[in-house]
């Protein structure tokens, strides 16, 4: 198994690396290269995310792991989708009509899944084991909670999603992180290791949409788009 997941991972960087390539590079196949990249990785890190969990609980994985796992393939695919804008389309009178997008659809359906069903799943599976920090879980769980309901609200263009993003990064940048570092020591450092995984993606997540979205890098980048 061990091997496996290594094979699995260096074409999951190959693939990776491959379409970093040929997209600066401007040749042809990136976009299909890109596809299967994103398959690889949707497959390769929900491996790693069950094999470190695996590790840091000392026990074996929870049917709500499994559940985060296979969430985690579809939000990954979801973006990937999201880039390349598939969809379901039909032909009248020689135009091209959407009928129906994948992407936003299936991360809709997962962000929402994330924070109505696994969030709240992931903390009451772990009230059953380890009930002391629980409040400390909540906190960060509702953060993790709001923020990808935020990011549905802006690729949707609802108003106040602005709101929403700023009071989750708040709840877990204010909170969370600094209760977590005055009561680590009384912690469990299973549960804690899940929080931290949950975090590291939350950042991924963020570089990703930055990306996508084209968020401003440099205040010089603010003051251009202020004007």
């Amino acid at each position: 198994m061990k091997k496996t997941r290594i094979v699995l991972g260096y074409f999951t960087t190959f693939f990776c690396a491959l379409y970093a390539v040929l997209k600066l590079l401007k040749l042809p196949g990136a976009a299909n290269v890109m596809l299967l990249a994103g398959l690889l990785i949707a497959i390769y890190f929900p491996i790693v995310f069950l094999r470190q969990l695996q590790q840091s609980l000392g026990m074996k994985t929870r049917l709500v792991h499994k559940f985060g796992a296979i969430l985690l393939s579809v939000v990954i695919i979801s973006i990937f989708l999201r880039f390349q804008h598939w969809s379901i389309v039909r032909y009248e009178n020689g135009e091209i009509i959407r009928i129906l997008t994948f992407s936003p659809w299936i991360y809709i359906v997962a962000y929402c899944s994330f924070s109505f069903i696994f969030i709240p799943w992931l903390l009451f599976d772990h009230y059953k084991y380890k009930r002391e920090g629980f409040l400390m879980k909540c906190v960060g769980g509702l953060g993790l909670s709001i923020i990808p309901l935020s990011l549905i609200g802006a690729d949707l263009h609802l108003s106040n999603w602005g709101l929403l993003f700023t009071v989750g990064n708040a709840i877990i940048i204010l909170i969370y992180l600094p209760w977590h570092l005055l009561t680590a020591n009384e912690t469990s450092n299973g549960v804690e290791e899940l929080f931290k995984i949950l975090i590291i993606s939350y950042i991924l997540l963020m570089l990703v949409s930055g990306i996508f979205w084209q968020w401003p890098v440099t205040y010089q980048d603010v003051i251009l788009n202020a004007k």
